[in-house]
């Protein structure tokens, strides 16, 4: 989390000693290491997707116009590492970088919720799928399908 005014030099020392700790913890086995494998799943999509909503490059003009006209501006530059297969559905997936995408927060939350990513309706769950192989391609989607279905033994 970013602070909201910089840090004097006793606060940032105390941060850093902070930081410094949790690496020790960490590195001795004493806390999750989930929560650094998150951050290296996140670094990972944020280099490979550029730092950009991949749903965003894949609009058509009317179709960005749309988002646009139907969300919060701010939220739009907010970028999320949003998972095709649910981690809580499929923890084996969570890590696995194809199924994680930056998302911009707006059409994230939609998405959670099965409503399109650009006005924030409500879609059948078909509908809500077929947005997921646009955003990643069906290929991947497959794959990425398959691997869910193995890991729920469906």
């Amino acid at each position: 989390m970013k602070p909201r005014k910089p840090l004097n030099d006793n606060q940032l020392k105390t941060r850093y000693n902070a930081h410094v700790r949790k690496l020790e913890r960490l590195e001795r086995g004493e806390i999750n290491s989930d929560i650094t494998k998150d951050q290296i799943i996140r670094e990972e999509c944020l280099k490979r997707d550029r730092n950009r909503c991949r749903l965003m490059s894949l609009l058509t003009p009317p179709e960005m116009r749309e988002l646009i006209n139907n969300s919060i501006p701010v939220l739009l530059n907010k970028l999320d590492v949003a998972h095709v297969f649910g981690k809580g559905a499929y923890p084996k997936l969570r890590y696995v970088i194809d199924n994680v995408v930056l998302l911009n927060r707006v059409s994230h939350n939609w998405l959670d919720q099965q409503k399109s990513p650009i006005n924030g309706k409500a879609i059948t769950l078909e509908a809500k799928l077929e947005w997921w192989r646009r955003i990643i391609g069906k290929k991947n989607y497959d794959r990425l399908r398959e691997m869910a279905e193995g890991e729920n033994g469906r």
